[in-house]
């Protein structure tokens, strides 16, 4: 079976598992989290392979911590449903009350006026959220940073799959996101007698990485039983 068709059949199974799973069903709210992430998801794959095809692998790896992202999403809130779903629910007026706090002084007082019965529920909304889920820790919904997240996920179902996805797409693809010396001059840019730019794309059919590792995330969240 060639990448392409690679591609295809992960498409195949992520479709089927989707319908699969709410044909016929009732949806209440943690379906339409679980469907909102599972959107983002597929939209995400479909764009890793269009950039893979153009030979564009660099941001098809940035696009992958995304995904990988949304499975730890997915996979975790699945261990408690009604409770998780809720939490990444409800976690959405920190997000909101982010937006309030303008470093213009003139622009955030406007809004603050303006806005001011509706902040003000909001910021009781997160008083009680931190109540609720005894969390002081606002930094991400779940109050736990990404590798903690997979150690307890590897801790619940016994094994070592998300601490070595981890590894390797969450720690080892961030020289892509972030400016990194190391990868500029591994990638980018050489000085060997002359100058060179290496801003040239790279269609190689050849090189499977990227598929490989979708293909483990993938079958890693058809493998869930939606509750």
């Amino acid at each position: 079976m060639n990448k392409n068709e690679r591609y295809k059949e992960v498409f195949y199974k992520l479709n089927y598992k989707i319908n699969n799973s709410y044909n016929g069903k009732k949806l209440n709210m943690n379906t339409y989290i679980r469907l909102g992430l599972l959107a983002k998801y597929t939209k995400s794959l479909k764009a890793i392979y269009m950039l893979d095809r153009a030979g564009f692998y660099e941001d098809c790896k940035i696009l992958l911590r995304t995904v990988f992202e949304i499975l730890l999403t997915i996979v975790y809130c699945e261990l408690k449903p009604t409770k998780l779903y809720k939490r990444f629910f409800d976690y959405n007026v920190h997000t909101r009350l982010k937006y309030t706090n303008f470093e213009d002084k003139d622009i955030s007082e406007v809004i603050n006026f303006v806005y001011k019965d509706n902040i003000e529920k909001m910021r009781l909304d997160k008083e009680k959220f931190k109540i609720k889920y005894k969390e002081n820790n606002l930094s991400n919904w779940h109050g736990m940073n990404i590798r903690k997240l997979c150690q307890k996920l590897d801790k619940k179902y016994e094994r070592n799959f998300f601490m070595s996805m981890y590894y390797v797409i969450y720690m080892n693809f961030s020289e892509y996101i972030h400016p990194d010396i190391v990868n500029i001059f591994g990638n980018y840019i050489s000085i060997e007698g002359k100058l060179n730019v290496n801003c040239k794309t790279v269609i190689d059919k050849d090189n499977s990485e990227i598929i490989e590792l979708i293909e483990e995330i993938n079958n890693e969240l058809i493998s869930i039983q939606f509750c």
